[in-house]
């Protein structure tokens, strides 16, 4: 018998497939996608109708492969995602004006 009688074995195998729908959704929303959103919202949308005119832009783009595209949060936000980072926007452009008021 041997001194330790337990035998440990290390494997690289991930919790959760890396392929998988679930993980573009967890995705951050990319730069480039916030800087098109920031022009729609500058052109006076909502973040509903931002949201889907930009679905439109991107069915036109992507045309058949638009729903594997609308899956991966970094290319298409959530409706939630646009009402907070409108209220982002707002707030600063507030505090910008706030803070470069006039001078007395």
């Amino acid at each position: 018998m041997p001194k330790y009688p337990m035998k440990i074995m290390l494997k690289g195998d991930h919790n959760r497939w890396l392929t998988c729908v679930n993980n573009v959704r967890d995705k951050d929303v990319s730069e480039s996608t916030k800087d098109k959103f920031i022009a729609l919202f500058e052109a006076g949308h909502s973040p509903y109708s931002a949201l889907d005119l930009y679905k439109m832009d991107l069915q036109s783009e992507y045309q058949e492969k638009y729903y594997q595209v609308v899956q991966d949060r970094g290319l298409c936000p959530d409706l939630q995602w646009c009402y907070r980072y409108n209220k982002e926007i707002e707030w600063k452009i507030i505090n910008h004006h706030k803070n470069s008021g006039p001078e007395s």
